[in-house]
């Protein structure tokens, strides 16, 4: 039987998106009858809260492969620069393994040798990159893989900042949607390796703020929400995807980068960096966002869908093959 490796890791500063990623993978494989001719794994450092999570909520072994028939390297080996690779650590990869899939972060070719045998797979926005039967580039490849959204509820917000510790920038956010009289729901997903004890005294009196804790499966609560208030990251392409105004208001400045890039596109509104910015700032951005709506959706609807996960997954399938 075949093994397939995913390199990944995760804790509570970086790589939970790129972790969430390919599990939503392994999941669209564990569906499919093919899958049979071969067993998936997890390798990287992740931590205990997160690999406890993962146990309750997924099915898939944490072995150490030494010889995998196909390896996915999906890592953010720099904080600062997605577009780094730890060089030493993917040519041992590379060398150890039948074939190899790199995810890229960035916006260009990470700078390693590649074989012939290696794929890269990048979604970032960029004119940059030559299309070859080796790189695979485009919002086709967008780590989503979701539905578009037909209902929403009225008059409400979704929070979901990721994992970045302290509640500082919720708080932010509460404050700022207090002066939004329209909103009356506000859900707030909490991070799994975040934990915040959040109160209602910054919003009014008639506004309903709903925690959700160790949720399985976030689709439900995008596909709910009215707009959704994020961090550039896989949650933010989701949303997109699912056809929802996207405020983007972002904790790093590599994530300001890229959702500039999303903005330009007229695929959601970015406020910029929420360190940076005034409540009232915020205020305003979230404002643009809900004015913007019918523009933000049909963008939407021209340059991105909800495949992007399947459509990788069928490359994957065909290296096994």
């Amino acid at each position: 039987m075949k093994k397939l490796v995913f390199f990944t890791h995760a804790n509570e500063r970086v790589g939970f998106g790129h972790l969430s990623r390919c599990l939503k993978i392994i999941k669209i494989l564990s569906s499919q009858k093919q899958n049979q001719t071969f067993k998936m794994y997890l390798n990287g450092e992740i931590n205990s809260s997160i690999k406890s999570w993962i146990k309750k909520n997924h099915k898939i072994s944490f072995n150490n492969i030494s010889k995998p028939d196909l390896a996915i390297y999906d890592r953010m080996d720099d904080i600062r620069d997605p577009e780094k690779i730890n060089k030493h650590f993917f040519n041992e990869i590379k060398e150890r393994s039948k074939k190899v899939i790199l995810f890229a972060n960035g916006k260009k070719i990470p700078d390693v040798k590649f074989l012939d045998s290696t794929l890269v797979i990048g979604y970032k926005i960029t004119n940059n990159i030559k299309l070859s039967n080796n790189f695979m580039w485009g919002l086709q490849y967008a780590p989503v893989n979701i539905k578009k959204s037909k209902n929403s509820l009225k008059n409400n917000i979704l929070i979901a900042l990721g994992g970045n510790k302290g509640s500082a920038n919720i708080r932010k956010i509460l404050k700022a949607i207090s002066f939004l009289n329209s909103v009356k729901t506000i859900d707030f997903l909490q991070s799994p390796v975040n934990i915040i004890d959040l109160k209602k005294d910054t919003l009014l009196d008639k506004q309903n703020l709903r925690i959700h804790k160790n949720v399985k499966n976030i689709d439900r609560l995008i596909s709910n929400a009215g707009i959704i208030v994020t961090s550039y990251g896989h949650l933010a392409y989701e949303s997109i995807a699912c056809g929802k105004p996207t405020c983007l208001l972002n904790q790093k400045v590599f994530q300001n980068i890229y959702a500039n890039d999303l903005s330009k596109e007229k695929l959601c509104v970015n406020a910029g960096l929420i360190k940076k910015l005034s409540i009232q700032q915020i205020v305003f951005s979230l404002k643009k966002t809900i004015s913007q709506t019918n523009i933000i959706k049909a963008s939407i609807k021209n340059k991105i869908d909800g495949k992007g996960l399947i459509r990788i997954a069928k490359i994957i399938m065909k290296q096994l093959t």
